[in-house]
């Protein structure tokens, strides 16, 4: 793979500025074909339907790997557990709680978890936000009265519209991607991972791009760890990519 050199400089001159040197440079992509090969979702071999002979990996359909993240959304093609195509599109599902933020003058925080509370519960969001100070607040004197916080509602038919357009904008992109391949209507596996996979909403839309059932990519069952049942459940999905450069 090619790696703009300035982009990847400014990395390591980062890293070398904490007295850190790196030994090696991967790409997430390849990290997150490693975790689900690691898994053992694709492999160079499968018996056929009827129990016979094993079928080369050549002659399998493709599985489909995508990872959809906050700010990126990651798509692989593997032919047997061999990697043929991947691409990184520049459109995360944060780019619906960037809407709700700047919509309603809410930190990035605040907005995402406004977002996925509505999207969660189908409801209406309503909360109290502190106004901004009117000068920094060591120069305020020590009996001033805070300003008063703004009331604000987050009507959950704005955070659907935001959501359906983000997932109409990916599927687009999704299918433009398959097309490009020369791979669309190949797809015979869909294992999905990252925070967004868990909508059902995003898995509608893989199914219907990807034209098979979507599957988690589960990996912590795999490993030894002290996590709780609500944090494997919250961090589970988003630790694909971490684990394959692990």
């Amino acid at each position: 793979a090619s790696v703009p050199k300035a982009g990847l400089r400014l990395q390591l001159e980062a890293l070398t500025a904490h007295g850190l040197e790196a030994e090696t440079v991967d790409l997430d992509t390849m990290a997150l074909w490693r975790a689900a090969a690691w898994a053992g979702v694709f492999g160079p071999e499968e018996a056929d339907e009827e129990g016979g002979a094993a079928v080369p990996a050549a002659a399998l359909p493709l599985t489909a790997l995508v990872d959809l993240g906050a700010r990126s959304v990651k798509v692989l093609l593997i032919e047997g557990d061999r990697l043929v195509e991947m691409r990184t599109l520049r459109v995360g599902d944060a780019v619906v709680s960037d809407e709700i933020a700047r919509a309603h003058g809410l930190d990035a925080t605040t907005a995402r978890e406004v977002t996925l509370n509505a999207l969660h519960s189908g409801t209406d969001q309503r909360l109290d936000v502190a106004a901004a100070l009117p000068v920094a607040a060591e120069a305020l004197p020590p009996d001033a009265e805070p300003p008063p916080a703004r009331h604000v509602t987050i009507p959950y038919a704005e955070v659907d519209a935001a959501q359906t357009a983000y997932l109409q904008r990916l599927a687009r992109e999704l299918t433009r991607f398959l097309t490009a391949s020369g791979r669309a209507g190949s797809v015979g596996a869909l294992w999905i991972t990252g925070g967004a996979s868990v909508r059902p909403e995003a898995k509608d839309m893989l199914r219907e791009v990807f034209g098979v059932e979507p599957r988690e990519l589960e990996l912590l069952s795999k490993l030894q760890h002290d996590l709780t049942p609500d944090e494997v459940s919250d961090l589970g999905p988003r630790l694909a990519t971490a684990l394959g450069l692990a």
